[in-house]
């Protein structure tokens, strides 16, 4: 994915994982909404940096398996403390081929990457 770093606004990087993910909480769980899923959002993306890796922030909706993995291992802590269940408004899996050109597209379409898989109002509980 196409991302840019936040400390050089004119340098792009992509993420170049075959398979990406692409997720929007929804509205209860926004992070402008909902001030614990920010917290838990914010202690990722700062063990991330102090790991001079990419953040979810920088690359923000999409990210690497490993990087959502570290994310929805906070919010199965939340989880298991509140009983409650994290909502997204979108969860979809992209495929990206880093050989082929970078063109953003759908799913059905000659994208790279493009949706490989899409759920819908996805529910982590």
């Amino acid at each position: 994915m196409k991302i840019f770093d936040r400390f050089k606004k004119n340098k792009t990087e992509r993420l170049e994982d075959n398979f990406q993910v692409r997720y929007i909480f929804s509205s209860d769980f926004d992070l402008e909404n909902n001030k614990e899923i920010e917290k838990l959002y914010g202690k990722v993306v700062d063990a991330q940096d102090q790991r001079g890796e990419l953040t979810l922030a920088d690359t923000a909706p999409f990210a690497t398996f490993a990087m959502i993995e570290e994310l929805f291992s906070e919010l199965r802590t939340y989880i298991t403390e509140t009983g409650t269940s994290i909502q997204f408004e979108d969860f979809a899996i992209w495929a990206y081929d880093k050989n082929k050109k970078y063109k953003l597209g759908k799913s059905g379409d000659d994208g790279n990457p493009f949706e490989f898989l899409t759920l819908s109002d996805f529910e982590l509980d």
